[in-house]
């Protein structure tokens, strides 16, 4: 009788270890997700809920402020806004970062608003440009910049696909530079920007053109071309291209 007892109770703990088995072989292959960067919870090194650490995400924005803007006037009654923003993580990309661009008279009245988005690698300064504001009536004098928004992700800095190759000295309302593309593939929607300074280093003068697509390995001339003469004599003139993602 002592062992038919045994014999049951071994037969009943090995169905039971063997049905627990089952069911943690079920749990774990259909139910169990592992910790990730995508589970809502905040779990491993997670700083938040899937945001630094380990994971790409990061918890909080870093602040981004405009280096500097100016207000240009093109024509009568017509005025450019341009600024440089920063990014300050030199390990970390945003995109859909929301600016907007505020235009002010003389007697900080708003005159226009002007709004955009945009997406900056690790560590890039990158030029605002917004052209041809009408403003009859009240002249800008200054601009102001906010920045605001983004996701933000840790990123390395993407190695460049299209390069300055040549910049002529600006004379007579007119700069002339070459641009290259850089890769065996074609390049889509180059913007390249054109700055000019006086001898105190401001701003006075920007234009911008657009390449829809830039050829594997194509080199091309640009020309940027301004309508009026400027107050100031130009001391240097600087190139950037901005590539899209």
């Amino acid at each position: 009788m002592y062992w038919a007892v045994r014999r049951q109770l071994a037969f009943f703990f090995s169905a039971v270890l063997l049905i627990g088995l089952i069911g943690l072989g079920v749990w774990y292959f259909f139910i169990y997700a592992p910790p990730s960067c995508f589970d809502g919870v905040q779990n491993n090194d997670e700083a938040g809920i899937d945001c630094d650490g380990s994971c790409a995400l990061l918890c909080r924005a870093p602040r981004v402020d405009a280096v500097w803007s100016r207000v240009l006037r093109v024509a009568p009654g017509v005025y450019h806004g341009v600024a440089k923003i920063k990014n300050p993580e030199s390990l970390a990309k945003v995109d859909g970062l929301s600016y907007s661009f505020s235009f002010f008279d003389a007697k900080n009245i708003l005159v226009a608003v002007r709004k955009g988005q945009l997406q900056l690698n690790p560590g890039e300064t990158r030029t605002i440009f917004e052209q041809s504001v009408v403003a009859p009536e009240r002249v800008p004098v200054r601009a102001f910049v906010e920045v605001t928004g983004g996701v933000w992700n840790k990123a390395e800095t993407p190695a460049r696909r299209v390069r300055i190759v040549r910049q002529e000295p600006y004379a007579n309302l007119r700069l002339d530079a070459e641009i290259e593309n850089l890769t065996a593939d074609p390049v889509l929607e180059t913007t390249v920007f054109a700055l000019l300074y006086n001898d105190r280093d401001i701003v006075i003068g920007v234009s911008k053109t657009t390449i829809d697509v830039l050829a594997p390995r194509e080199q091309r001339p640009i020309t940027f071309t301004w309508i009026e003469p400027f107050a100031d004599e130009v001391e240097r003139a600087d190139v950037e291209v901005v590539e899209t993602p």
